[in-house]
């Protein structure tokens, strides 16, 4: 493979954003907390950890990698000297590894290249206090498919002076909890829940300044990842708290703290191997919050069609309904992809798939942006998120920023269960006028809805109509290989099993709006309805036999990325409707807006609660690209990379050497005339696209994690 073609999405990466317009309120002052996340106490000056994409060898004492892999790397004290990191191969050509620091390819003059070896130096001035990125990726096999295929390291480490620290392969769990803290913001062990703040690395004590305003309470999470006991105190003047935590378990520690300037003394007592975490530590004043709380649910795999009130009728979704009656509705909301971590990621960061590169080059959101909650939390919002599905999860970088992010337990947590947590988390932090996200996955197949909605919607006597045959019901039950074969084969979907298939989806999101209606009861409990920004929107849509087909992903029909967006703004109680074109990358500066913290140049606009009556945006993208992760394939698949550009009366879809054209018509798209001029050309200068060139691959995952895609349909 030419370098060249793996350098130019990295490349891509480093340059700015255009700029877009849009102000910003007044800034809120920032809390006496904000600042303890993202610390590592340690001895050492330098730590060095592969995060979960290596894998360790114990037999054979050796590191493995399928096609990509990062090492973190912590500075504590700059040092004066450069930090070389070595790979040893054994018999395979060093040549075929590239590598990148903070997201950029490394120059020439930092590599050493022998027989067998790639030496990185990374120089002194390249190594200021706080987190770094080492990545390589393989350039001979970046796709892999069978264990036999991984690239083994018999040797990796690191120098840095006159000492040289080799990788041990039989601490892989410990590096794995160092490197998620350090790249992804939050960590835990033996559990779903995640956690920021303070790690400790080994029992230790240190003082922290702590400047509060007005009385009131500190408070820590703490978890103790060691093999036994151990002893958390936290002292604050005459104050003190302690508790004892068994082995990777949890406890809550608080103590009350008096206005003015304060130490913090923070002790760990336990083993000395252990990590110790002051978990999403926060300031709980006496005195009510005056920031505005923020709620952003997100419905995963949500047709507009069905949600009220795009759906013409309230029956379906009488809670979103209700919310929508007091609510603005965006009638031309678009998603920035077909699929959930790129839209996701859009709605966080404010920027278009092609810049953020997660689900396009990328298989996790890179570190090196500032997302929503990053900003929020330094500027003293308490940050939790609630992941319905996996490709929301902190796997996937989309926990940056957030306190306390709860991943779901396999591929999917119910919606009941994740409003159980959420809910638990408001009622402990409502003071707090926290910022929640909360992803909701329930309408993606495969669709196990509750016997009463399934009885609601006819499901089963529609399902008992369907033909006989394997095939229709592996579809309706979940089964992988079937939803494989629906989108690779030259499959007609009866009309008895379309109508199974939709009373399927619909008891999916009848249930999933019965949860949404809970989460919102819990906030006027909280009293925090009026005054809080709710936005409630879909990633994507899905296809239920449109076009043939079944699923998500691959094309950019308006069923997939033409979504619902209905957002409540702090204090309104009036229903209103906006008809302006607007994306999910809206999300992100209109929730910065509203907590009134500066927005970072990105793609999205602030959204309004009036109709700008034509007079913002002309245009807007979607995107999707084949990768490691998320192939395309069957009907699914249009080309490598395809694009949709949507004007206020016109439509386009293009690929290389490709373009269907649409005009509106009523509420719907019909063929039409295509808008002069070269899509491609528009393509390149509003979104510098990292393509994926002819030739190039990018990373897998593991062959454990394809099998799950696999099972749910989502790979060949």
């Amino acid at each position: 493979m030419r370098l060249d073609r793996l350098l130019l999405p990295l490349l891509i990466a480093a340059a700015a954003c255009a700029p877009q317009p849009g102000g910003v309120g007044p800034q809120q002052p920032a809390a006496a907390d904000a600042w303890m996340s993202g610390l590592l106490m340690t001895d050492q000056p330098i730590v060095v950890a592969p995060n979960s994409q290596w894998e360790a060898d114990k037999a054979r004492n050796s590191w493995r990698v399928a096609a990509s892999g990062t090492l973190a790397v912590y500075v504590t004290t700059p040092p004066a000297v450069p930090l070389s990191v070595a790979f040893e191969l054994g018999a395979r050509d060093p040549r075929d590894l590239f590598c990148s620091w903070d997201g950029r390819p490394v120059a020439d003059d930092w590599k050493e290249i022998s027989a067998g070896s790639f030496t990185v130096s990374i120089p002194a001035p390249h190594l200021a206090v706080g987190s770094h990125a080492l990545s390589i990726v393989r350039t001979d096999q970046p796709l892999i498919e069978g264990d036999s295929s991984r690239l083994e390291l018999t040797d990796l480490r690191w120098t840095l002076g006159g000492s040289s620290i080799r990788i041990n392969p039989g601490q892989l769990h410990r590096y794995r909890y160092l490197a998620s803290f350090l790249l992804q913001g939050v960590t835990g062990s033996k559990s779903t829940e995640r956690l920021g703040g303070v790690l400790f690395d080994g029992p230790r004590a240190t003082v922290l300044p702590f400047t509060g305003g007005q009385a009131g309470e500190m408070r820590f999470k703490v978890q103790n990842s060691s093999a036994a006991d151990a002893i958390f105190r936290v002292r604050a003047g005459s104050g003190e708290s302690t508790a004892r935590v068994a082995s990777h378990a949890k406890a809550v520690l608080s103590i009350p703290v008096e206005p003015g300037v304060h130490q913090l003394e923070l002790t760990a007592e336990g083993p000395r191997e252990g990590l110790f975490l002051w978990g999403a530590p926060h300031f709980k004043p006496d005195e009510p919050s005056n920031r505005t709380p923020i709620v952003l649910v997100t419905l995963d795999t949500t047709r507009r069609d069905v949600v009220p009130p795009y759906s013409g009728s309230d029956a379906l979704m009488p809670n979103i309904a209700a919310f929508s009656h007091q609510s603005t509705v965006y009638r031309r909301a678009v998603a920035s992809s077909p699929w959930t971590l790129p839209s996701h990621a859009s709605m966080l960061t404010g920027l278009y798939p092609s810049r953020h590169r997660a689900g396009v080059t990328d298989q996790e959101l890179a570190s090196t942006w500032d997302t929503a909650p990053e900003l929020l939390r330094r500027h003293g919002w308490l940050t939790a998120g609630f992941a319905g599905g996996t490709f929301c999860g902190s796997h996937f970088g989309l926990s940056q920023g957030f306190a306390v992010y709860h991943d779901p337990d396999g591929f999917e947590a119910p919606g009941d269960r994740l409003t159980d947590l959420a809910v638990e988390f408001l009622a402990e932090t409502a003071e707090l006028h926290p910022f929640l996200f909360v992803n909701y996955f329930d309408p993606h197949p495969p669709y196990r809805a509750p016997d009463r909605f399934r009885a609601a919607h006819d499901a089963d006597r529609l399902r008992r109509a369907m033909p006989r045959g394997r095939l229709w019901r592996g579809i309706l039950g979940g089964d992988g290989t079937a939803w494989t074969r629906a989108m690779t084969d030259d499959i007609q979907f009866p009309a008895e099993v379309l109508a199974a298939l939709h009373a399927e989806y619909r008891a999916e999101v009848a249930f999933m709006d019965e949860q949404v209606g809970r989460l919102l009861d819990s906030l006027r409990q909280c009293e925090l309805w009026d005054e809080a920004l709710i936005i409630v929107v879909a990633d994507h849509g899905e296809l239920l036999g449109e076009h043939s087909v079944l699923g998500h992903g691959g094309r950019l029909d308006p069923e997939l990325v033409e979504v619902p967006l209905i957002v409540k703004f702090p204090h309104q109680r009036e229903a209103a409707t906006v008809n302006d074109l607007v994306s999910i990358v809206d999300v992100f500066p209109t929730v910065l807006e509203a907590a009134g913290v500066p927005a970072p140049v990105s793609d999205g606009l602030p959204l309004t609660a009036g109709d700008g009556r034509g007079s913002r945006r002309e245009i807007v993208f979607s995107e999707e690209h084949a990768m490691g992760i998320h192939k395309l394939f069957g009907r699914l698949y249009v080309a490598d990379d395809l694009y949709a550009i949507e004007r206020r009366t016109q439509r386009e879809v293009v690929w290389e050497n490709g373009r269907d054209c649409f005009a509106l018509a009523g509420n719907g798209w019909i063929a039409g005339d295509c808008f002069p001029g070269s899509p491609m050309a528009l393509i390149e200068e509003q979104l510098q696209p990292p393509r994926l060139l002819a030739g190039q691959q990018v990373p897998s995952l593991a062959e454990e994690e394809m099998d799950k895609l696999r099972a749910l349909g989502y790979a060949p």
